[in-house]
């Protein structure tokens, strides 16, 4: 646990029974949040990848260079 969150921990053993709870509830809050903009983000990535499936199914140009993907970038000496 980082230095921060120790601190946090030592400041809300402090506080009142209702003071934690709406820490708690603020804390439940945020982190249904991020998961809903985590959730946003894979959804958006998804539908962008969808819509260039396509343009990469058809278009060789656009895949050209996967046949060297293998190959180290660089040399060796």
């Amino acid at each position: 646990m980082s230095a921060e969150a120790l601190q946090l921990l030592a400041i809300i053993k402090g506080l009142s029974l209702s003071e934690k709870l709406e820490v708690m509830e603020l804390i439940s809050k945020n982190i249904k949040e991020e998961n809903i903009l985590a959730e946003d983000e894979t959804a958006q990535r998804k539908a962008a990848a969808e819509l260039l499936l396509k343009d990469y199914q058809q278009e060789e140009e656009l895949v050209a260079f996967t046949a060297i993907d293998h190959e180290a970038f660089y040399e060796k000496n």
